[in-house]
């Protein structure tokens, strides 16, 4: 299926729901300005975007890639893509790219607002992900990101680097589940002494699923406003470091009581009355009950803000555009003082039903 040429001349468009429409072909430059939401998920015909695709949405927010059978990232999210028109992308979803190696590619050359402003990235089910940025990348990359959600990514061996992580001073949420081949969230190769604390923002991390991670931070100091960190089935973390726990907001760790007994304090550099205060707050996870669920009884909205804002335009009527199985059964366009106001209906306004793939993670 191949977007009716009609859509493809809405110019005021804000709102296009494409999931699960079966489309295989998208335009090769569309014109859509006002463009703030793109949903592409579930149209797993769906292989390519065309190279200049995102050249004309200078304000998409909130972008979903999720199953798909999309091979490589985005033109637009290698550096010499056309990075400027994903400036204001807030929500970013990719899952089931199983041809994707890393979500962001920056190996070609170098720019400097790339992704600068995207508030929320998920990622799942992508067997063949190694890593989420590859290559250069410039300081302010990702430097807005307050959460990050990882699920089920077989090969992925690098979460973050130095440099990288170095841009994240606003990280608030890291969710990595089910990754078996991650032995640390942070990679690094430098024998220098690091003075700063890594991710000042951050203030809940959960692991699970991790076989092979040995070390959060790989020697790092990170963290100094956490409030909740929780593993479960980490069974080579042996030993939780001062780097990483050295918090004065900490007010629970969750994770096995089998685990948390086994646990190494002596090599960990921890003073006596330290131990004792980690030991109050331990809570032992009820493994009857949905690991995920457990470890964010207490959710954070950031998630479904980011969502809601994303699609927030200061109270104006939304241009939207829903295709439902191929049926579109309604197009009206209308000029209102010399501007077109493009309208899509299905018959059935189900804008309100389409839930944020992100409100799961």
């Amino acid at each position: 299926m191949d977007l009716p040429l009609e859509i493809e001349q809405l110019t005021n468009l804000q709102k296009l729901h494409l999931d699960g429409t079966q489309i295989t072909n998208l335009p090769h430059s569309p014109k859509w300005p006002r463009l703030s939401e793109l949903f592409l998920q579930d149209n797993p015909r769906l292989s390519e975007l065309p190279p200049l695709f995102f050249d004309h949405m200078p304000l998409l927010q909130d972008l979903n890639l999720s199953s798909t059978s999309i091979k490589e990232p985005p033109h637009s999210f290698t550096f010499d893509g056309a990075q400027e028109n994903l400036h204001n992308l807030r929500v970013c979803v990719l899952g089931e790219c199983n041809k994707m190696h890393a979500t962001v590619d920056g190996g070609r050359s170098f720019s400097g607002n790339m992704l600068i402003n995207l508030e929320f990235l998920g990622v799942f089910y992508m067997k063949n992900l190694k890593s989420i940025l590859q290559g250069l990348h410039s300081p302010l990359c990702f430097q807005r990101l307050k959460s990050m959600a990882l699920h089920n990514c077989p090969r992925l061996t690098t979460i973050f680097t130095l440099d990288f992580v170095n841009n994240l001073d606003f990280l608030e949420e890291i969710v990595i589940e089910d990754c078996p081949k991650v032995n640390t969230l942070i990679s690094h190769e430098s024998s220098k002494q690091q003075e700063r604390r890594f991710l000042p923002a951050l203030r809940k991390v959960s692991l699970l699923y991790l076989p092979q991670l040995a070390t959060i931070s790989d020697g790092l100091s990170i963290g100094p406003k956490l409030e909740k960190i929780g593993f479960y089935y980490c069974p080579k973390l042996k030993i939780l470091s001062t780097m990483d726990l050295l918090s004065d907001d900490l007010k629970v760790i969750k994770g096995e009581a089998k685990w948390w007994k086994r646990l190494n304090w002596s090599q960990a550099g921890w003073e006596q009355s330290q131990v004792d205060h980690l030991k109050k707050i331990f809570s032992p996870i009820d493994e009857d009950r949905d690991i995920l669920t457990h470890l964010t009884t207490d959710k954070d909205d950031i998630v479904k803000q980011d969502a809601n804002d994303a699609g927030d335009n200061n109270g104006e009527d939304d241009d939207y555009c829903d295709l439902d199985d191929d049926n579109v059964n309604d197009i009206d366009d209308d000029n209102d003082d010399s501007e077109d106001d493009n309208d899509i209906d299905d018959g059935d306004d189900d804008s309100e039903n389409h839930d944020e793939d992100n409100d799961e993670l």
